[in-house]
């Protein structure tokens, strides 16, 4: 969708599904792919004319999200690791057992190694979130500087948060306790830091709309 228009993206034959896009109309996501009498999910790039490209890599992938510069986030789902698309350069595959969630503006990809919250650099460098007092947390998307998700604050009790390098985690703020929705996950972040997601029920049922325009102030 966009500018009140609504546009049927190219695939295979097979469908698929658009995880990101951004600003400049790129889309990214993935694509059903026939391959030796089975189907798989093949990462795929989308121009804003609806074009579709499948990325580099083997066996089953995603593309999670997408910066101005087409740089792109995503995951190996065989060999459980994060990938990062850089344009013109064969796909980066980062450490074992990671998952590629976000891409910032610097090309910093973010996501989880096991339950823990981390993110590397386009040289590689990696910022782990192992003391920042979580028990588990994962982020969902970023914009041209942080990162947003989710942390546990206590078991079972999860919270919307910023992530920011150098290491630091950020809870915003709850909604009122009448509302009894005491779980929170941020999804998407604009570049004015303004977040939208969701809260839940302590059993994660009945989720509400939720829209951050600060760390201080829910919607």
């Amino acid at each position: 969708w966009q500018d009140g228009q609504v546009r049927a993206l190219e695939h295979l034959g097979h469908g698929g599904q658009v995880n990101g896009a951004n600003n400049r109309g790129d889309a990214v996501g993935w694509v059903w792919l026939p391959s030796q009498g089975t189907i798989r999910k093949v990462a795929s790039f989308w121009y804003p004319d609806g074009r579709v490209i499948l990325l580099p890599g083997s066996n089953e992938t995603e593309a999670q999200a997408v910066n101005m510069d087409r740089i792109i986030a995503g995951s190996n789902l065989t060999e459980s690791r994060a990938l990062r698309w850089v344009p013109g350069q064969l796909e980066e595959y980062l450490p074992a057992s990671t998952r590629g969630r976000a891409v910032d503006g610097t090309g910093r990809v973010w996501g989880n190694r096991g339950n823990e919250p981390v993110a590397w650099d386009l040289d590689g460098t990696r910022h782990g979130f192992s003391n920042v007092g979580v028990i588990q947390a994962g982020p969902s998307g970023a914009n041209n500087t942080i990162a947003i998700g989710w942390a546990d604050r206590s078991p079972g009790v999860a919270s919307a948060v910023y992530y920011a390098i150098p290491m630091a985690v950020t809870r915003l703020a709850i909604p009122d306790p009448s509302l009894n929705h005491p779980s929170c996950a941020a999804r998407s972040i604009n570049n004015n830091h303004v977040a939208v997601g969701q809260c839940y029920t302590r059993s994660g049922t009945d989720p509400l709309a939720m829209m951050w325009p600060d760390a201080n102030t829910i919607i």
